[in-house]
């Protein structure tokens, strides 16, 4: 039995769990716009990162997305449930170990940016 394959799987697996810090993905529905982005940011202040997500109008039916982003190994996971139509989007950001997220979720309207921020748990 060859061990390829399972030497292959480990050797994917971070390419396949993670997208790195920015992430674009859909086809705008007129063609002409930008798609839908996601981008994980270094903050100046007392906080650790940002999660920004910018909601275009996609081609396609509504349903729900969930990615994985990393910066320098901070890793987190997040949700994006698609509206109806033009409707907004809700946009939910799990934060690792350690952390915690403000706001948790927030509806990000079409062409919008909305912006979840992850901060250090504090000690106690």
């Amino acid at each position: 039995m060859s061990r390829l394959p399972i030497t292959l799987a480990f050797v994917l697996w971070p390419a396949l769990s993670s997208a790195g810090a920015d992430l674009t993905y859909g086809v705008a529905l007129d063609g002409g716009r930008a798609a839908s982005e996601l981008r994980l940011t270094r903050c100046e202040a007392a906080c650790s990162a940002q999660v920004l997500y910018t909601n275009r109008f996609l081609r396609g039916s509504a349903f729900t997305r969930q990615f994985l982003l990393d910066l320098d190994g901070i890793h987190v996971g997040i949700t994006i449930i698609d509206g109806e139509g033009e409707a907004a989007e809700r946009f939910s950001v799990t934060p690792p170990p350690g952390f915690f997220v403000e706001p948790a979720e927030l509806f990000v309207e079409e062409n919008s940016t909305g912006v979840i921020t992850l901060y250090p748990s504090p000690m106690s």
